[in-house]
């Protein structure tokens, strides 16, 4: 019977790897507090991201910087590894889906197609649509 190793089920965690800016008082939540507080946990927050996906982008992995900025906005903190893994799973099989998908989509040859243009720009639609899904569902997140 084949083992998955321990390292696919929990991978290291890049949240480990930066400092996250202290913008909570003591006891504080995310849900907690008024209106600046928010504020000022959320501009944290995006201050954090953008620190850790620069870090990973340069360490060659923009596409964990995008699972963390997903674990962080839009999953609960005291989630279970089991669900952590199978959602990063599930974010990782995407993302090789959609850059396998790509390069078999485009036309032979070093020079972009009509056909190339036309199958990108559905892409960008596509994600697009997603986009205003997911900041209908997480009202503040930013928009790239």
């Amino acid at each position: 019977m084949y083992m998955i190793p321990p390292s696919i089920v929990t991978p290291p965690d890049p949240l480990a790897t930066v400092a996250r800016p202290a913008a909570r008082p003591s006891g504080a939540t995310a849900k907690g507090g008024g209106p600046t507080q928010r504020r000022t946990q959320a501009m944290a927050d995006r201050q954090y991201l953008e620190l850790l996906s620069r870090k990973l982008a340069d360490e060659g992995k923009l596409i964990e910087a995008g699972w963390v900025a997903l674990r962080i906005m839009a999953i609960a903190d005291d989630a279970p590894a089991v669900q952590l893994a199978e959602m990063r799973m599930a974010f990782m099989a995407g993302a090789q889906h959609l850059f396998g998908s790509i390069l078999t989509m485009l036309d032979p040859g070093t020079e972009e197609t009509e056909a190339d243009l036309t199958r990108m720009d559905l892409i960008q639609k596509e994600l697009d649509s997603f986009g205003a899904e997911l900041e209908a569902k997480l009202p503040g997140r930013r928009k790239h």
